[in-house]
């Protein structure tokens, strides 16, 4: 007998467990948690060499498990109430740098240099799965691209 997922609240996503150990997972599709963020509904992301050292254990700054993928494509599936950028069927990509916007470095327009910066697919999760929120500001359509 064939087990097919048919709720629209699931999605997929591809999870390094451990070094050596990969999962697929079925998990519910994430909410809109702030007025900032969209939700993106994944159609690329790239293999990088990170990702592989991510695999073998070797990317001294993952931790486990982990969604890799920082190489991020996707149409805008949900925006919050104050998203005024981007709108829904957007094609977007996202930035994989994460800043905390909270820091010293931030405060002063330094965000290139962030106290707390957090990198997508490494040291947060990433878009090897079919859908995931981020915040507006990294989040660009392909009209804010050049």
């Amino acid at each position: 007998m064939i087990n097919i997922n048919m709720r629209s609240d699931i999605m997929k996503e591809i999870i390094v467990v451990n070094p050596h150990e990969v999962e697929v997972r079925e998990v519910e599709i994430p909410k809109i948690s702030n007025e900032y963020e969209v939700l993106v509904k994944m159609k690329s992301a790239g293999v990088c060499g990170s990702d592989f050292h991510i695999y073998h254990g070797t990317n001294p700054c993952s931790t486990y498990p982990r969604i890799p993928g920082h190489e991020n494509a996707g149409i805008v599936s949900a925006v919050g109430n104050k998203v005024t950028k981007v709108k829904v069927g957007d094609h977007v990509i996202v930035d994989l740098i994460m800043t905390c916007g909270e820091c010293y470095q931030c405060k002063i327009g330094r965000k290139n240099v962030c106290e707390n910066v957090r990198v997508r697919g490494s040291g947060a999760d990433g878009g090897w799965r079919e859908y995931f929120t981020a915040q507006i500001g990294r989040a660009r359509s392909e009209e804010h691209t050049s």
